[in-house]
């Protein structure tokens, strides 16, 4: 049975089309319900491919992207898929493109952020596309059952799939993708605690997979190395496979230290940006201001996820750093911070210019005071 697709708002999260599902959308306004059949209509019509696109997705490793075109796209569906195979080929109609992240989901149906893949089928009358799965580091051989986030710019797309297939992977191709998942750049994504995942290899963790062949190595040496030399040999093994591990984590390690080192001087540090400037600053501000730190209240006008706020709010402590809108009536200064939900607006009152700062429904008097290099910008309210 064909997928249909109801584009909507995040807020619909209306998706997968069942048969029990079309019973209860009888009782939906009459426009939802048109639009459902003209997409029906349009996907129960003979498929017919008048191109094959083929994707080779972007691997995600931070939520950055995802939280951006979450902001960015009106249009919201998700659905599930399951099979087994490299490449899922699409066949599909679309009004308008369609941004897909998809990632692979456990038995328990849990992910890994830095599986997800992303990518954009373009718009089409009928059409087909092949998008390679093997670039996730949870792809497996095995069947794997897929969660796919579907966004559109606009609420009312008319999209849908009417063949989904997934193509088997050959030997080669097994093998390939195992030694290129091998050599993927551990991606750095901290939060509550700091920790790399580790590497996998076809879903699988690396420590495990090396610690099974450290046990079977160590077992046929102590087989068949001669005798008076079984504790070298072992301990040759122990070591070799120590220096591999140690070999491919120091190609990482350096990268790390070269773009963290490199993004410090220039006033950022990977995923904190300037919190480490903007901090100090603040101080510096506030003594400036002849102002107790202790009473002092920066407003965070922010989207996504409060990690650089937690961080801010630790190195600015006792300052009073927070997101929370119902403070900006006695805040000192508001920080626009990974925000993309706000603008700046000169208003000119009794022949006087003043500057507000739009943050979402909030409107603030305010003076901007600093830029800082990953774009965050400090402003002064007035009160």
């Amino acid at each position: 049975m064909p997928i249909i697709l109801i584009f909507g708002s995040e807020r619909d999260n209306q998706l997968y089309v069942s048969v029990k599902e079309r019973a209860i959308m009888k009782t939906m306004s009459t426009a939802f319900f048109a639009r459902i059949i003209s997409t029906a209509c349009l996907i129960l019509t003979p498929a017919f491919a008048s191109a094959q696109v083929l994707i080779t997705p972007l691997s995600v490793d931070s939520s950055a992207p995802v939280e951006q075109a979450l902001q960015e796209n009106k249009g919201y569906a998700s659905t599930s898929i399951e099979g087994q195979g490299s490449k899922l080929r699409l066949t599909y109609q679309a009004s308008e493109p369609v941004t897909i992240y998809m990632v692979p989901l456990s038995a328990e149906e849990h992910f890994v952020p830095t599986d997800f893949l992303m990518l954009t089928l373009p718009a089409t009358d009928g059409g087909s596309a092949e998008i390679d799965l093997t670039v996730s580091p949870g792809w497996t051989p095995k069947t794997t059952k897929w969660l796919l986030h579907l966004m559109t710019k606009t609420e009312d797309t008319n999209a849908g799939f009417s063949a989904v297939e997934f193509l088997p992977a050959s030997t080669f191709t097994i093998m390939n993708t195992a030694f290129w998942h091998f050599f993927k750049q551990e991606p750095y994504t901290p939060s509550s605690y700091h920790a790399l995942r580790g590497y996998r290899v076809l879903s699988r963790d690396v420590t495990m997979i090396i610690g099974f062949l450290v046990l079977l190595a160590s077992i046929l040496t102590i087989i068949f190395a001669k005798k008076g030399t079984k504790l070298m040999a072992l301990v040759i093994v122990l070591f070799t496979f120590q220096a591999l591990y140690g070999l491919r984590f120091g190609f990482d390690l350096l990268r790390f230290s070269s773009e963290h080192l490199t993004g410090y001087a220039n006033g950022m540090y990977d995923e904190a940006g300037s919190v480490y400037q903007i901090a100090p600053s603040l101080r510096s501000l506030v003594v400036q201001d002849k102002k107790s730190e202790a009473e002092t209240t920066v407003f965070v006008c922010r989207s996504g996820t409060n990690y650089k706020e937690k961080i801010l709010r630790y190195f600015s402590y006792p300052i009073r750093i927070s997101s929370d809108a119902s403070l900006t009536a006695s805040a000192d200064y508001a920080l626009v911070m990974n925000s993309r939900d706000w603008n700046v607006q000169t208003v000119s009152e009794n022949g006087v210019n003043k500057q507000f700062l739009q943050c979402a429904d909030l409107k603030l008097e305010a003076t901007q005071i600093a830029t800082f290099p990953d774009g965050s910008i400090l402003f002064s309210l007035v009160r």
